[in-house]
């Protein structure tokens, strides 16, 4: 019995030229990305200033059996936060790799405040990215 892989994202096609920005490009390199390649991502979590947080991919990752070519998400590591699912996700190159769609927060109580703690490649919390289509 096979598993349906769900996804909730659409990409679509313009009848007409924008004249006035240019297009995100896209890539597939999630679908062969190395351990310790840099991730990036833009949102604005818990209502907070826009952030740019940064990530990696670690292939050692005990969710790595989310790696086969059926799965539908590729996990990573990033300092991610509540709020930031739906955003894009880059490479280096700034190419869109793929969407988060979910993750650990990185937040830690502190009395009656939330802070949002920062991290570096040997304590980022986990994330699932959506992989994008292959594209032609």
């Amino acid at each position: 019995m096979s598993q349906v892989q769900l996804i909730d994202y659409a990409v679509i096609e313009l009848e007409q030229d924008v004249l006035d920005r240019q297009p995100i490009v896209m890539s597939n390199s999630l679908q062969n990305s190395q351990q310790q390649d840099r991730i990036y991502s833009v949102g604005h979590p818990l209502g907070l200033p826009m952030k740019l947080v940064q990530g990696y991919f670690n292939s050692a990752d005990k969710k790595a059996d989310l790696l086969t070519p059926r799965s539908a998400y590729r996990p990573a590591h990033m300092n991610s936060h509540p709020g930031l699912s739906g955003s894009g996700v880059y490479n280096e190159n700034l190419e869109l790799s793929g969407i988060l769609v979910r993750g650990e927060a990185n937040i830690e109580r502190d009395g009656m405040c939330s802070r949002i703690r920062t991290c570096d490649t040997q304590d980022c919390p986990w994330v699932h990215i959506q992989k994008l289509p292959k594209l032609k």
